[in-house]
């Protein structure tokens, strides 16, 4: 079975328990594979560890990859469980992560902006 070229395929060994937590996490959702399950899982550990700037960083990525915010919010704010809320309006686009920081994509100045100060926006 061929592997998408943005994919990499790694193999593991689990414990038995550990397996079955897996495909009860997977038949609980409806997750058609096991695969799948432990991707949405692996992604949802590392988003629980990641930082305000890890974040920031990742959006802006997404971003220059001309990922809309729609997506940008699908599948990078929302897989983060210190979310608060997210309101998409007019293109733009306003995070709050634990209710006392926030990220935000301005799309009339086309800059992205945090509650730390950080700032990006595309060269003309």
């Amino acid at each position: 079975m061929a592997v998408a070229a943005d994919k990499t395929r790694k193999m593991i060994t689990l414990p038995d328990d550990l397996a079955e937590r897996i495909s009860e996490y997977a038949n609980n959702r409806g997750i058609k594979s096991e695969s799948e399950a432990i991707r949405r899982l692996i992604e949802k550990g590392l988003a629980a560890e990641e930082s305000l700037k890890s974040t920031f960083e990742r959006c802006v990525a997404a971003w220059r990859d001309n990922k809309s915010p729609a997506w940008i919010t699908a599948n990078v704010l929302e897989t983060n469980p210190r979310l608060v809320s997210v309101t998409l309006k007019d293109g733009s686009l306003f995070a709050e992560i634990l209710k006392d920081a926030w990220l935000r994509y301005d799309k009339p100045s086309d800059t992205w902006s945090d509650s730390s100060g950080r700032e990006e926006s595309l060269p003309f």
